[in-house]
């Protein structure tokens, strides 16, 4: 069964932002090997691993939108001081069709809560 393209151009852009060892953590993938066969099309695993990069774009796109993208995967590892580190929330999803909005509310919140206390140089 081919791969949905949309996958791939979330695995891309995932990688590039965020690292591959950050987005293989949060497809599920317990190896970089294990993400890279997932992205094959083979597997069941395929269309939680396609929810979960979708999650992530959103959060990518939600940062970017700020100028922010680079504090991306500092906020996903949970160095925001969320009470769930976010990666884990994204890594632990089990097909809720809502996780792509739940995530990037939760970033656009914490971002707007910082903005005042940014300083641009």
């Amino acid at each position: 069964m081919p791969v949905d393209e949309s996958v791939l151009t979330d695995a891309t852009l995932c990688e590039v932002v965020l690292g591959e060892p950050l987005t293989a953590y949060l497809s599920g993938a317990d190896t970089i090997g294990l993400y890279r066969a997932s992205l094959g099309g083979d597997g069941d695993d395929l269309p939680r691993v396609a929810n979960r990069l979708a999650a992530a774009r959103r959060v990518i796109l939600t940062f970017q939108i700020e100028n922010a993208a680079g504090t991306a995967a500092a906020w996903l590892r949970g160095i925001g001081g969320t009470p769930e580190v976010p990666a884990d929330v994204i890594r632990e999803d089990r097909g809720n069709e809502t996780l792509g909005a739940e995530m990037e509310q939760t970033a656009s919140k914490w971002l707007s809560d910082r903005r005042p206390d940014w300083q641009y140089a």
